[in-house]
């Protein structure tokens, strides 16, 4: 039986872990942390098969730069003379083109349909619930009217339905909006789920099928040769050795595989979450706030608010002015419900690996042939984790691949 160590133990690493242990393989999962943090945990739930445009598209460059200068605005980015900082925005800008866009669509589009198919089998298999409420994209200005417009215009092109509501319609799903709303536009191909159950669902699955997990381990030492990785060293002192590694490390990836000569481009954009109890007009359906970026999940009894996108290095500050912003922006969509700047110890944050070009790091490394990446889905993490998994599964057991992953080789950007 050929052995596999899985470096991380977010939606990616456990997603890997499962369809790796269908596969018969014996399976290593090392996470430096517990399972019950990181970005897997706290994000805002949502399945976007609607997410067809990458972060990289027209417009982002000059909307970025106007909201630097807003310290509660969606988006942050530090200016600082940083080699890698300065090396993934020239790819950010290359990439922001229409034709880049184009090519994106339909392959975003496969993944995340791809990605809801294998949840709605796993919700089937395992202790957790699917909801397919879809998706309402929710606007009060007129050029975030326009851009969302166009982009259900796109879908619907792309075979993805998406529905443009006029607010009397908007009013009529949602209440407690204000009056003064534009519209919106509906996705009912979308889907949200509670993260904590998945992941926690997924852990006593790998569990059940034999899978070893090691938490609060951190990998600090790779030993590899010609032929590529032999072992693994952790903090600990602890070695691991397998036949084929993975590394589903998010933002980590960088620091660990320069050790390999694999400098990969990403940048760690921080994105903060807030768990409340339920408004009185109740979240009917799980919606994004296109104005500030917000996005809005019923969860049970209680509903996450997340948001911002925050590049400033791996650092572990909270920015109150940006969960002010978070917040405020609840109040402009909702302003009978009050929400209050929660105490730091209630304001959960991750890192969302971000490449440049907005798409994910997935394959086989080209310098070592034992060595496979799984990282970088950016807001797209809890949505594309099954796809993820269940690819790489493919790959390293050399089946037919579901989907084709030549648009997320790791090495693209050599």
């Amino acid at each position: 039986m050929e052995k596999v160590v899985i470096i991380g133990g977010g939606i990616i690493g456990l997603s890997s872990a499962y369809y790796l242990l269908k596969e018969g393989y014996d399976v290593t999962l090392i996470d430096k942390k517990d399972f019950k943090d990181g970005a897997s945990q706290v994000n805002a739930g949502l399945i976007v098969p609607s997410h067809i445009v990458p972060l990289s598209a027209p417009g982002m460059i000059e909307k970025g730069i106007k909201w630097m200068f807003d310290s509660s605005s969606p988006f942050y980015l530090k200016p600082r003379l940083n080699l890698p900082l300065m090396k993934w925005g020239y790819r950010f800008y290359r990439s922001a083109t229409k034709e880049h866009v184009s090519k994106c669509v339909p392959i975003l589009r496969d993944f995340n349909v791809f990605s809801k198919e294998l949840y709605q089998s796993l919700a089937s298999e395992l202790e957790f619930q699917l909801h397919g409420k879809g998706l309402l994209m929710l606007y009060r200005d007129a050029e975030t009217e326009k851009e969302e417009i166009e982009t259900a215009h796109l879908a619907n092109k792309s075979g993805v339905k998406a529905e443009i509501l006029s607010a009397q319609e908007v009013h009529n799903l949602q209440g407690g909006l204000i009056e003064d709303i534009r519209g919106g536009v509906y996705f009912p191909g979308d889907a949200h789920l509670n993260p904590s159950q998945v992941i926690q669902s997924l852990y006593q699955a790998i569990l059940k099928l034999g899978g070893r997990v090691v938490s609060k381990e951190t990998v600090q030492k790779i030993e590899w040769d010609s032929k590529g990785i032999r072992r693994v060293e952790g903090k600990s002192g602890a070695f691991y050795k397998a036949d084929k590694f993975l590394f589903a490390t998010g933002n980590w990836l960088p620091e660990l595989t320069k050790q390999l000569g694999f400098s990969p481009l990403m940048q760690a954009g921080k994105g903060y979450s807030i768990t409340k109890n339920q408004m009185e007009d109740k979240l009917q359906i799980p919606c994004i706030l296109a104005d500030e970026s917000v996005a809005m999940t019923p969860i049970g009894d209680q509903m996450r608010v997340a948001g911002t996108m925050e590049i400033n290095g791996a650092n572990e500050r909270i920015s109150k002015k940006r969960v002010q912003g978070i917040c405020s922006a609840v109040e402009k969509y909702f302003p009978n419900y009050k929400m209050e700047l929660p105490s730091s110890e209630n304001i959960q944050w991750g890192f969302r690996p971000c490449t440049p070009d907005g798409l994910p790091y997935l394959g086989k490394l080209k310098s070592h042939q034992n060595v496979f990446i799984s990282a970088g889905h950016a807001m797209m993490g809890m949505s594309l984790g099954p796809a993820s998994g269940k690819l790489l599964a493919e790959l390293i057991s050399g089946k037919e691949l579901s989907l084709s992953i030549d648009a997320f080789n790791p090495n693209r950007f050599d």
